[in-house]
């Protein structure tokens, strides 16, 4: 996801205490990070200075806990990826966090006052001497991040019917790498800020002991020394991954491995594996320096504290159940969960019998988007207790981050995360269960990043409707009526989907019954692993597509839908509403159409069907099938199966999307609830 950070490099009185930044650029930096502001007004207290270097310490042990934790089960060939994380390893990520709020407890005890400690919530009211909640709050945002570095350098290892000792070698190295280098950066920044502070030194700490990335160029820390082990921190990762990396990439593997979407070269894992990682690690910095976020409690409005709040703002929400809703018609607001680490985050559940969503932000055309939210660690809805329709609804956004959610749907909620009508979205680590429709549905939407989420007894796992540009990876959809889909309908205004990365995704055992209350997806047969109708210029490769009992595979345009599941469906259809220029490469199937639902014609069941009866709007654009592997009960043929078209005579993007994306001012229909 893109870092639109703006950089803060005022060094106050530490100008003259040390050399200018240095701009030492081992590889190409792929995002801009900004330095946290930790200011420094005046000397710490001795006890300042003790708490803050425990709330550090054990930031970063916990971010290398989290993070081995979940590389070591993702990368585990015993155990399925929707087994991760075991309750083992739930155990000792408890037994941690009890530790860190004794040890917590113990070393911030004594009575600082705000003028003797750094200005963040930990050590000034209302959580100071709190430390229940300042481990639940603190530790919780280092576990939703942690949770990403490892899910990007590492990723779920599927079966892809690749045994490559060299490939096995890289995984390993990137996942290595990307750990040390997210964990050694808040080692490093606070043992520089531990000494600065130490000296009596004044000023931001953030430049002298952190550093930033601006324009693709690192801007190294003021402080030489720390400067100087971040540079070595960098080279050696950065020569570590060469040496582990170099065959893969001669064998035109590295596309093929979980971590680090989008990396083709051993440059481009660098990039990812030492680049984000960095920037993760100074998120983590932040949080156990430089947290001014608003606390929140669940006797507290968090309507009226939205409405009131400054541009910038970020809610921390302690644990407990909220039994409100929240309307905004506003941006740059962040509302972020506490007890990530121990399952028990702000649980959002409605005040009376039918509300309908715990968060709806919406601007609609022509009014500027919504820019900036962000929507963390929050759970939403309980057994007997679910919101009528959706978690978080937003229509209208810029830059959107949904990240470690959780929902419980009861068959009565339409979807946990419906972001619509919205630009740079990014859905990852959330789970969904139990809606009558989607899990996480992506709509009507350009430019979006859907990862690391999971979704089960959905009439639809996840789903991408009516978008364009979506990288979905690392996904897991089981035990769904259809676990992945892909569709264009022709309701909804941004009439596209076009241009998406669907891969490494586990979709499997997707069976059940559909209990879908109304909407396209009541059209879902049970049994699909994949679905995807009139969809154009996609790649989906190096998924694991197992024991979906009618298909693993389902790929239609409107016309067939009309032709073999009720005449009118699409009348009239879009334009177009071709299925073409997809291509379906390095995918595993396994034991997909064995025992298919009785809506099936007989005869076309089976590992993959791709069927679009209407036929491609230029011939050149055939759908491919290339190189994948298909095992038990047998592969289903299909006419369309061919190589894959050449991508660069595809349309351009903005021969694809209208401009504007969203001309009018009114709602419009999309599967399942009004946008308005």
């Amino acid at each position: 996801m893109p870092r639109n950070l703006c950089l803060s490099l005022a060094i106050g009185a530490l100008a003259a205490l040390f050399a200018a930044p240095q701009n030492a650029d081992a590889f190409a930096w792929n995002a801009d990070v900004a330095a946290p502001t930790i200011q420094v007004d005046g000397p710490l207290s001795k006890e300042a200075q003790k708490c803050q270097k425990r709330i550090a310490l054990e930031a970063a042990k916990y971010l290398k806990r989290i993070i081995k934790s979940d590389n070591k089960c993702f990368a585990s060939s015993r155990i399925s990826p929707d087994q991760c994380r075991t309750a083992k390893d739930q155990e000792k990520l408890d037994k941690a966090v009890a530790k860190v709020q004794e040890l917590i407890a113990k070393d911030c005890a004594t009575g600082l006052v705000a003028e003797d400690a750094l200005p963040n919530v930990w050590t000034s009211d209302p959580l100071y001497g709190d430390a229940a909640n300042v481990t639940s709050c603190m530790v919780g945002q280092v576990h939703a991040i942690g949770e990403v570095v490892a899910l990007n350098n590492q990723g779920i290892l599927l079966e892809l019917g690749i045994d490559d000792k060299d490939r096995a070698k890289c995984i390993k190295r990137v996942a290595k790498e990307g750990e040390k280098v997210a964990t050694s950066t808040v080692k490093i920044a606070a043992a520089c800020a531990g000494r600065l502070l130490k000296s009596g030194t004044t000023g931001d700490l953030g430049a002298a002991c952190v550093g930033a990335v601006n324009a693709g160029s690192w801007v190294a820390p003021t402080d030489t020394k720390t400067a100087d082990k971040f540079q070595k921190l960098f080279e050696k990762a950065e020569e570590k991954i060469a040496k582990d990396c170099a065959a893969v990439e001669t064998a035109g593997l590295i596309q093929s491995m979980p971590a680090c979407s989008g990396a083709e070269t051993v440059a481009e894992l660098q990039s990812c594996a030492i680049g984000e990682s960095y920037a993760y690690g100074v998120d983590v910095v932040g949080v156990a320096y430089a947290e001014n976020a608003t606390v929140l409690t669940n006797a507290d409005s968090v309507q009226d504290a939205a409405d009131a709040a400054a541009n910038g703002t970020k809610f921390l929400l302690t644990s407990g159940e909220y039994r409100q809703s929240v309307f905004l018609d506003r941006g740059e607001l962040a509302f972020t969960g506490c007890g990530s680490a121990t399952d028990d985050r702000p649980l959002f559940l409605p005040l009376n019998p039918g509300d309908a969503n715990a968060f709806r932000a919406v601007s609609a055309p022509p009014a500027l988007p919504l820019e900036n939210l962000i929507f963390q660690s929050i759970a939403f809805g309980a057994a007997g207790d679910a919101w009528a329709d959706n978690g978080v609804f937003v229509s209208g956004s810029n830059n959107l981050l949904l990240r470690d959610l959780s929902g419980v749907g009861e068959r009565e909620s339409v979807y946990l995360v419906y972001p619509v009508q919205s630009t740079n979205v990014t859905v990852e680590t959330s789970d969904a269960y139990s809606t009558v429709d989607a899990g996480h549905y992506i709509g009507q939407t350009v430019d979006c990043l859907v990862r690391g989420n999971k979704a089960g007894d959905h009439p639809a796992g996840i789903e991408i409707e009516n978008s364009y540009g979506c990288d979905v990876h690392n996904n897991i959809a089981t035990e769904n009526s259809g676990g992945l889909l892909v569709f264009k309908l022709t309701s909804p205004q941004l009439q596209v989907s076009a241009r998406h990365e669907i891969h490494h995704n586990y979709v499997a055992d997707n069976n059940i019954d559909n209990h879908c209350v109304g909407g396209a997806v009541c059209n879902v047969v049970p049994g699909t692993g994949f679905m995807t109708i009139s969809d154009r210029f996609t790649n989906y490769h190096h998924n694991e597509i197992r024991d979906n009992k009618s298909w693993g595979t389902l790929a239609i345009d409107q016309n067939t839908v009309n032709v073999f599941v009720a005449a009118g469906t699409f009348d009239p259809t879009s334009t177009p509403q071709a299925l073409e220029g997809n291509c379906f490469f390095n995918n595993y199937l396994y034991n997909n159409g064995y025992d298919p639902d009785s809506f099936v014609p007989s005869g076309l069941e089976g590992q993959a069907l791709i069927l679009p009866l209407g036929g491609p709007t230029d011939p050149l654009f055939l759908n491919g099938w290339e190189n994948n592997t298909a095992i038990l009960p047998g592969f289903t043929p299909s006419a369309t199966l061919t190589t894959c078209a050449d991508p660069s005579i595809f349309p351009s993007r903005e021969d694809i999307l209208p401009d504007p994306l969203f001309p009018s001012t009114s709602g419009a229909f999309v599967d399942g609830a009004f946008l308005y």
